[in-house]
């Protein structure tokens, strides 16, 4: 009964986000969906996650602004069925070399609530620990203080490269958009998931097509 009830969620949920249960945490309040995923709304964040590849699509974030302190709450998503989700002994095996990287960041949440939810993998991609404390964590200062009303992160999928167990797959490269004025074109950036990468500026429209957002 279990596995049939959790079939019928899969199916409904990826049907279609027109029921969507946060649109307000999509940028401007626009649902974006993408073929064979569900949605994960959270409080301040709505994670598109892929079951069958067990990857973040994107996260797309609301923002509030209330300065709190970091602290770690790392646990697997329970919403996902376990031969679906990711566990944090897959990212343990692997510790050296990949960081449990968000997507939407939990330095933008407002509560210790939603930083708990930042910290669920479904959030989570494999990024190599230079890039994440590097270039990544630049980026994400600059765009922070931008002061933007949403951000959306994405990842984007190339190889067969995965980490743990359960197979999580590895990123080749990343988008984030920042909307800074609600309602206008937000401002987007490319980092290779790599040790040296350089971020690059791209186009909104770029950034649909390779997450494959309708």
């Amino acid at each position: 009964m279990k596995k049939i009830l959790f079939a019928l969620m899969f199916l409904i949920s990826t049907l279609s986000y027109a029921d969507s249960k946060c649109a307000h945490l999509y940028p401007n309040g626009i649902v974006l969906s993408v073929k064979n995923t569900i949605e994960l709304c959270n409080t301040e964040y709505v994670a598109v996650y892929n079951t069958a590849t067990k990857g973040n699509v994107f996260s797309s974030q609301k923002l509030n602004y209330i300065d709190i302190t970091r602290k770690d709450y790392f646990k697997s998503d329970l919403r996902i069925d376990s031969t679906m989700r990711a566990e944090l002994t897959d990212y343990s095996a692997s510790a050296l070399i990949y960081d449990r990287g968000h997507m939407a960041s939990a330095e933008d949440t407002s509560d210790y609530i939603s930083m708990r939810e930042a910290d669920i993998l479904s959030n989570v991609t494999p990024m190599l620990i230079k890039l994440n404390r590097g270039k990544w964590s630049g980026l994400e200062k600059t765009v922070r203080s931008l002061k933007p009303v949403y951000i959306l992160t994405g990842a984007v999928y190339l190889t067969d490269l995965t980490i743990g167990s359960n197979k999580i797959p590895v990123p080749s490269y990343y988008l984030k958009c920042a909307w800074v004025v609600k309602d206008s074109q937000p401002i987007c950036f490319k980092a290779l998931n790599d040790v040296d990468t350089t971020i690059y500026l791209v186009s909104y429209s770029e950034v649909k097509s390779r997450l494959k957002i309708q």
